[in-house]
């Protein structure tokens, strides 16, 4: 069944975790970017805040094959085809200093997430040439109209990634998104993706894996929670080591196709 979200200007979709955090966790946080999530989301699944003129929707997901072309949902924005390919920044410096990851793979892996859902419409929604950028910070509070990828340390440690949305409430066009990984967890690359040949620690996320689940709300779709759609990138449930979100299911390319064309 389809589902439709209607009439919010900003949404913070929140990926979050049951495992027990203590197998990854990353205590030094010097020079890092914070971001501090109000106490009273805290153990909540969705929030709807108003300030002002402006609505603002936080959808928060807990962690951990599917053919039904009906399994996905949507949020009721979208980009608007002035804005596409959508420009957008990446600030790989922190899981260089952090992880020991090269800024290329890094670079690479994001990048990837987002093509992941290009290469499921006939048009690209994504720039193929993102900026890279050592400042680049997300805009939680108020929207800065730039795009961004990049690492820091969330408030609630039980948050593996979240994604800020902003979006007229009238027309339904989004204007900003901000996606940040939560530098209390390692996160890792695995080479072959979803191959078997290689893999990540048991202790840690794959930034593609992650981000492909991401880069799905930023084009506009929910998470789905029924069991039987484990296997799809847009279920709400997220686990270490995990590389199935990084390839898309019916329900993920017929939720994408149904915004960009119908």
């Amino acid at each position: 069944m389809t589902y439709t979200k209607k009439a919010l200007i900003a949404v913070l979709i929140v990926f979050m975790m049951l495992i027990i955090p203590v197998l990854a966790r990353q205590d030094s946080t010097a020079g890092e970017d914070q971001y501090k999530l109000k106490d009273e989301w805290k153990n909540r699944h969705m929030v709807v805040e108003q300030h002002g003129e402006l609505t603002q929707v936080v959808f928060m997901v807990t962690v951990v094959g599917d053919d039904d072309p009906q399994a996905y949902e949507l949020l009721g924005y979208k980009w608007p085809s002035s804005s596409i390919p959508v420009k957008y920044t990446i600030n790989p410096s922190t899981p260089v200093k952090k992880y020991k990851l090269s800024q290329s793979a890094i670079v690479d892996a994001v990048k990837n997430s987002f093509e992941s859902w290009d290469n499921e419409v006939d048009t690209d929604l994504f720039s193929n040439t993102p900026t890279v950028s050592s400042g680049a910070k997300a805009s939680i509070g108020r929207p800065d109209y730039k795009n961004v990828v990049t690492w820091g340390t969330l408030s609630d440690r039980n948050v593996i990634a979240m994604t800020n949305i902003w979006y007229y409430t009238s027309t339904k066009e989004i204007i900003d998104t901000d996606m940040v990984f939560n530098t209390y967890y390692k996160w890792g690359i695995d080479k072959d993706g979803e191959g078997t040949v290689f893999g990540v620690p048991a202790s840690t996320f794959d930034i593609q894996n992650i981000g492909t689940h991401e880069a799905g709300h930023v084009c506009g779709l929910g998470d789905i929670y029924l069991p039987e759609y484990s296997a799809m990138t847009m279920y709400g449930y997220g686990s270490f080591g995990e590389v199935g979100k990084i390839s898309l299911e019916t329900g993920d390319i017929s939720g994408v196709r149904a915004i960009y064309q119908p």
